[in-house]
């Protein structure tokens, strides 16, 4: 994570917000006087504003109390600062992992990204580094999965027959995934990987490819991109 805490007079960048404490203890108008201190009176410790903290460890400011700590300790009005926070830059080892989370290949991610199939395999062996923007359209797809997971499992519990186990059609080759399921992106490792989740959330539910004889097929749900 990258703190950006931003000032009429400075711009304070820290990687946590024990670092931000730090920076604004060194600039402090006031002295420096940690967010916190241990109040040996009260045995506890005690807020630069007067509140008190008695949870584990040694407590650190937050992002709730980053902005009034650096007007207080700047001596600025708090509507003069800003605070955002952003996620650090996503690596390839993380790139790797959640793409086989998924069940996509490079080629279907990079698809779903629009981007080619080198771009993938070159971001996961950084060669080159990742856009700020991708780790957003991950977590966009990993959403859209979660989301069609929760989905089947609706479909597996609204089956009619319960007598029998529910069963969820999957599909061997990606042409005939996209043959059943006319404009998705998707693949159907994709769709298997949605199966083994929805799958394992009902135990006893069966996964069949589509010639196979099925007696409770769950019902088709479309999919949302």
């Amino acid at each position: 994570m990258i703190i950006t805490l931003t000032t009429p007079n400075a711009v304070f960048t820290a990687p946590s917000f024990a670092v931000l404490e730090d920076q604004l203890m060194g600039a402090q108008a006031h002295g420096s006087y940690p967010a916190y201190w241990w109040d040996d009176d009260a045995q506890d410790w005690e807020s630069f504003d007067g509140r008190y903290y008695a949870g584990p460890g040694d407590p650190h400011l937050t992002a709730d109390d980053a902005i009034d700590y650096a007007a207080w300790s700047l001596d600025i009005d708090a509507n003069q600062i800003t605070l955002t926070t952003t996620p650090p830059r996503l690596t390839g080892i993380e790139l790797t992992t959640t793409r086989e989370h998924l069940g996509l290949s490079c080629v279907a991610l990079g698809t779903l990204l629009s981007v080619s199939e080198r771009t993938i395999r070159n971001w996961e062996q950084e060669k080159y580094p990742i856009p700020d923007g991708i780790r957003d359209e991950l977590t966009h797809l990993e959403d859209v999965t979660a989301d069609t997971v929760r989905r089947l499992v609706a479909a597996i519990d609204a089956t009619t027959d319960h007598e029998e186990p529910a069963e969820i059609v999957a599909w061997r080759t990606d042409p005939d995934f996209s043959s059943a399921n006319r404009g998705s992106r998707f693949t159907s490792a994709w769709w298997r990987t949605v199966a083994y989740e929805a799958m394992t959330s009902r135990p006893g539910t069966r996964i069949l490819t589509p010639t196979a004889q099925a007696t409770n097929p769950v019902p088709t749900i479309g999919l949302d991109e």
